[in-house]
């Protein structure tokens, strides 16, 4: 299940290719490869920077600053990350094999792109190196429909090599990192300004768009109704339009929730879960706006039952956490395995019992003859083992027989807890991965510690370069 990550590098490409190309994370450069250029630092970084300055006319190198004209400047790298599942137990060379094939048909074969397979934390994972210019100057446009068409091509490759992908995933996540961050310690003013609009959405008192503006007023935004709806908070510089806090929040959807306010679960009703139960009930929360409006069509009611009947069990049972759950889950798996070895094993006594029982009759009416035949000497000879067996007379036969209906009767039932065993197991899967994939998904925090790294790395050089430059200047 490979995550595709992107990161524009605008200032000190020396630092971040330095950090991608760390012997001490790739076992010694081991699983480093160049396309189009060579998997060592100082080299790739000249070959990088004489492509770049050919045709963008500008300096390969640019100190990093803070100033907002800095995302003005001209990305020097772009960086992507590839982060292999753990629990995929991907080996080094298969994940190095996969970010090659992903940087040649994602970026052609005119591109140079370092590829190196970092192995020194718990996930295995892939950092790719691009330069800006393509060999015959073309330029590379990072977007949000390139970065889709590049998640698509992963998990092409992820399938060709049997490794599990995300399949349909029902909410994105559009946020930059310092929003989810602020989401997560509850400082977003953005968040607040959410929690407030979902208050007096289910207000009695609510019943239009002007009552849940003046609302707002009375709280201290500012608000400006056009074609969109912006509001500014207090103490806030700039206003939001209501539609960038995510689904629900657009002018058409508020006003449909104020008109359909008994279709949500309230904040009363969340308060009732915890842990990722009261994550499932916000989730199914926003599905309910998509589903109930009729032009719906990422989101069917099916999904919503699904979801529904998730959070059902999740109640039912007391779980309040993926761990939880996956320990159910497990427990599910080793009784579904231990059914189907039971079932493998009372299958062979069967077919040995019945085979008994085919040749002792067989035995039983040989075995008394006077004169046998050269095929039935050949047949006596194959059914004379059941003697060993106890089988000497008819009624030895018949006990075969009653103990043979027993253990039939015994795998009939095993064949029913074994698909009772499966559906439990499988629904129990869903509920996981589902969980999994839009709740407990942290998506930022794979490359949380690797942006920080790459950042540390570039404030460094940043500092060995500023007192080159200022000894050269003396």
């Amino acid at each position: 299940m490979p995550i595709v990550k992107y990161i524009a590098i605008r200032s000190t490409p020396l630092s971040n290719i330095k950090y991608i190309l760390k012997g001490e994370k790739n076992d010694e450069m081991k699983y480093a490869t160049g396309l189009n250029c060579t998997a060592d630092p100082q080299c790739a970084y000249d070959e990088f920077k004489d492509t770049f300055e050919n045709f963008a006319k500008v300096k390969f190198f640019e100190q990093s600053n803070n100033n907002s004209d800095s995302k003005k400047s001209k990305i020097r790298i772009h960086h992507y990350v590839q982060s292999f599942d753990p629990k995929e137990n991907i080996t080094p060379e298969e994940a190095h094999k996969i970010g090659i094939e992903w940087a040649n048909r994602f970026f052609g074969e005119n591109m140079k792109v370092i590829i190196s397979t970092h192995i020194d934390k718990n996930h295995i994972h892939n950092h790719f190196a691009v330069c800006p210019y393509s060999l015959d100057g073309k330029h590379w446009n990072a977007n949000l429909k390139s970065l889709s068409i590049g998640r698509k091509i992963s998990d092409q490759i992820a399938l060709e090599h049997g490794l599990r992908i995300i399949s349909n995933p029902k909410h994105k996540n559009t946020l930059k990192y310092n929003e989810w961050l602020a989401k997560q310690l509850g400082t977003s003013w953005k968040q607040k300004l959410c929690n407030e609009i979902d208050k007096l959405v289910l207000k009695d008192d609510v019943q239009t768009l002007e009552d849940l503006i003046n609302g707002l007023k009375e709280q201290g935004y500012t608000i400006k109704k056009g074609k969109y709806l912006s509001i500014k908070a207090p103490k806030q510089k700039n206003a939001v339009r209501s539609y960038r806090l995510g689904d629900g929040y657009a002018l058409d959807e508020l006003q449909y929730r104020i008109e359909h306010k008994e279709n949500e679960i309230s904040d009363i009703e969340l308060q009732k879960y915890s842990g990722v139960q009261r994550k499932c009930a916000l989730i199914i929360k926003e599905m309910q706006i998509k589903v109930f409006r009729y032009k719906s069509k990422e989101t069917s009611y099916q999904d919503l039952l699904k979801s529904a009947d998730m959070l059902n069990y999740l109640c039912s049972n007391n779980i309040t956490s993926l761990d939880e759950l996956e320990s159910r889950l497990n427990e599910a798996a080793e009784k579904f395995q231990s059914v189907i070895s039971e079932k493998k094993k009372l299958s062979e006594q069967i077919a040995t019992v019945d085979k008994i029982v085919s040749d002792g009759k067989s035995y039983l009416e040989l075995v008394n003859k006077e004169f046998l035949s050269a095929d039935e000497k050949k047949v006596f000879q194959n059914v004379l083992y059941v003697n060993k067996h106890g089988i000497n007379d008819i009624e030895d036969i018949t006990e075969r027989e009653r103990h043979l209906l027993d253990l039939k009767s015994h795998y009939s039932n095993l064949e029913n807890l074994s698909e009772t065993l499966y559906s439990e197991r499988k629904h129990l899967t869903n509920i996981y991965e589902f969980l999994k994939r839009d709740v407990a998904y942290d998506p930022f925090g794979s490359a949380k510690s690797q942006l920080e790294e790459i950042q540390n790395e570039q404030n460094e050089q940043v500092i060995k370069n500023q007192q080159y430059y200022t000894k050269g200047d003396r």
